[in-house]
């Protein structure tokens, strides 16, 4: 069976059929259903997701797609020079897409669109830093949230020292870890919730790539896991879509 929900599908039957069925309204008057009756899916459909992810309704923003929303919240926040994002380099030789894909030595796990927001971020003034969290496969999830507590201490330290070069009554510096939940290449479900909570107990802030969690992830609880930012994407057809930013 196919499981990429993040890429292109899965779509249930049942969704599909509501999906014509709400396309075919939308097209019979499109002014009427964006200036009248839009709230009457919206809200709705807020609900219903929040219910579903352990989120207040408050909390759910719909977006065209997990990458837009990851770019939203990246390039809407207040950036430094000295601040530091946590990412990685998702970049391959194309002869490494082969049957012994799974025994490569090393590998990060960020996608690699978000990979070239974090570029982009980090090439633009104020110049905040990308520190690379590398993994190591094969690995188990216990030997992943050690080296990413280790990580997180090397580059707290280094954001103390600078924080005390500069003054605490100026600029306020920061760490911003982008994390995956299932990473697609390789496939690997991360201990994210555990490696947010790492991340709250030093002060860096999370931003989550949950682009694969729905539909494959039961029981998410965004009100227990607690990150600062969660975009993921659900059902879609190529008509329309709907995704979900915490």
């Amino acid at each position: 069976m196919f499981f990429c929900s993040g890429a292109y599908g899965i779509v249930p039957n049942s969704v599909l059929a509501a999906t014509e069925a709400t396309f075919r309204s939308i097209e019979g008057n499109i002014d009427r259903f964006i200036k009248l009756r839009l709230s009457e899916y919206l809200d709705p459909a807020r609900h219903r997701m929040a219910k579903f992810l352990g989120a207040g309704p408050e909390e759910i923003v719909f977006v065209p797609s997990c990458s837009h929303g990851l770019n939203t919240v990246l390039r809407n926040l207040l950036w430094n020079e000295g601040d530091i994002i946590i990412g990685g380099r998702y970049r391959l030789p194309i002869h490494q897409f082969t049957p012994q894909l799974l025994t490569w030595p090393t590998a990060t796990t960020t996608y690699s669109s978000v990979e070239r927001t974090l570029q982009y971020i980090a090439d633009l003034p104020p110049h905040p830093s990308v520190s690379v969290f590398e993994l190591k496969f094969p690995t188990t999830r216990a030997s992943a949230l050690q080296a990413f507590r280790v990580h997180l201490d090397v580059l707290n330290a280094e954001l103390q020292i600078a924080q005390r070069k500069i003054g605490n009554r100026k600029t306020k510096l920061k760490i911003v870890a982008v994390i995956n939940s299932i990473s697609s290449v390789p496939g690997v479900y991360l201990p994210w919730k555990e490696m947010v909570a790492l991340c709250r107990e030093r002060g860096v802030l999370t931003v989550i790539d949950a682009a694969h969690s729905i539909g494959q992830e039961p029981n998410i609880n965004l009100s227990e896991a607690d990150p600062d930012f969660w975009a993921s994407v659900g059902s879609y057809s190529s008509e329309l879509s709907a995704n979900a930013l915490h």
